[in-house]
């Protein structure tokens, strides 16, 4: 596996971007100190200057530095999503909630895609063995069942 890939599957926030009290509070108060090791890979350190809360990367790479693959084996740089309202999202196609899922993120996607929102769709194995297909099969599954417009990329582990 390659270092990208692994670092792609991170959930991170920009450096220094603003988060309000209310989700802060949210974040294990280990995260913004330097207790129990300090922030975790891909976990966000949280900080309080004055009223203000930020959150800062545990990497200095944004989202924006990846390649990854899309559903048809292809390079795709997230790059070329930059200035849009991110969705990044794992999907399975045996989950209980596939149908509300798909039928939910291709009305959101429809809805708002001329309005610079995009989804960013990983097919992920990894919570019950819940997307045994290849990627063909999810392909298959996710475009004719549910008409998804939205990208779809190499499966997750």
């Amino acid at each position: 596996m390659s270092s990208t890939t692994a670092t792609a599957r991170l959930t991170c926030l920009a450096p220094a971007t603003r988060v309000p009290p209310a989700a802060a509070a949210r974040f294990p108060a280990h995260w913004g100190s330097t207790q129990g090791g300090g922030p975790r890979r891909g976990a966000a350190a949280v900080s309080q200057v004055g009223a203000r809360v930020y959150a800062t990367a545990a990497t200095e790479k944004s989202i924006y530095d990846f390649t990854v693959k899309d559903i048809d084996g292809k390079d795709v740089s997230l790059s070329k999503f930059k200035g849009r309202a991110l969705l990044i999202v794992n999907v399975a196609s045996q989950c209980g909630l596939t149908t509300a899922n798909y039928t939910e993120l291709s009305h959101l996607y429809e809805k708002y895609k001329t309005q610079g929102f995009e989804i960013l769709a990983f097919p992920c194995n990894q919570f019950g063995a819940q997307e045994p297909g290849s990627n063909l099969q999810i392909k298959q599954f996710a475009c004719t069942r549910f008409k998804a417009e939205f990208p779809i990329f190499d499966k997750v582990w």
